[in-house]
């Protein structure tokens, strides 16, 4: 079979050399993929994918990134790219539709909503007195990017002075604002649940570094060994599906209650934290991926 890592960076990043390297493994051939390096030929009703001169002839590519949003029509050829490499007749993991659907934060609570599974409340506005108003209801609040990852742009509101500041400069890139309520985190941590293929493979804490709020490892957070529930594997195999994700990390904070809640979803997950308790997500991927290919 022949694979392709696709990523936008200049160099391979760890998680794709695991990858390529767990394909060479198992008697696959693989390639590097930038979307920045595909071009696609359309004439009449036919379509032809290039990297570089050479045809792109991948049965199956595992997106690990397309690109970053600098712009929105950058964001939606990169993503597209994706979606013409399943119309030639390639497999895409994760798939075109599941890519879109995680990345885009704004519909995470309503499809979470249709399958009862719990999130904070949520609220999306262009409005800034609408959104001073919200921060003050709450107390507490988060801000954060629609499209975003490894917790950059997440921020904590909890005086209305600095968040007019913040809003109102967030409204002048351009930028949507998604408030949610600030889950008061038991030990200052919240879950990561590596599901993969419809089962999570890892579950692990994500402890926040002291006085701080993120627990995302790219942001100092610490990884620990979770105890895997029925309910927790419940909630992130149903997030999983919701969104159509063959992988994917999914983030879930238990408040102080004992309640749990999704905070987010990520449809390329970083799983350093899975390594850090011994597993291989890399070898577990590609052992699902080209089972179910076969199948």
């Amino acid at each position: 079979m022949k694979i392709a890592v696709m990523h936008p960076s200049a160099t391979p990043p760890p998680s794709c050399r695991e990858i390529m390297y767990e394909a060479k493994r198992l008697g696959a051939r693989s390639i590097y993929l930038r979307p920045q390096d595909v071009t696609a030929l359309f004439s009449g009703r036919s379509l032809e994918l290039y990297r570089g001169a050479k045809r792109l002839d991948s049965e199956l590519v595992f997106v690990r990134g397309t690109s970053s949003p600098s712009s929105i029509e950058q964001f939606a050829w990169m993503t597209n790219i994706v979606k013409l490499i399943e119309e030639g007749g390639g497999r895409a993991i994760n798939s075109y539709s599941s890519i879109v659907l995680a990345r885009d934060k704004s519909m995470l609570p309503s499809i979470l909503g249709k399958r009862g599974v719990s999130f904070p409340r949520t609220y999306v506005t262009n409005n800034l007195q609408a959104a001073l108003t919200i921060v003050g209801q709450l107390g507490k609040a988060v801000v954060k990017p629609i499209i975003g990852s490894l917790g950059r742009g997440v921020m904590l509101l909890d005086n209305e002075d600095v968040a007019y500041s913040i809003l109102k400069q967030l409204l002048a890139w351009g930028q949507p604002l998604l408030l949610q309520e600030y889950i008061d985190k038991k030990d200052n941590r919240d879950i990561r649940a590596l599901v993969i293929n419809g089962e999570v493979f890892a579950a692990y804490y994500r402890k926040a570094r002291p006085g701080h709020f993120k627990t995302n490892l790219a942001q100092g957070g610490t990884p620990e060994k979770a105890e895997l529930t029925d309910e927790i594997e419940e909630i992130a195999v149903s997030t999983a599906e919701a969104l159509g994700l063959f992988y994917g990390g999914i983030d879930i904070a238990e408040s102080s209650s004992g309640q749990l809640f999704v905070l987010e979803a990520n449809a390329s997950p970083n799983w350093k934290g899975a390594e850090a308790m011994g597993l291989n997500p890399a070898r577990k991927l590609v052992e699902e991926a080209l089972k179910t290919g076969k199948a």
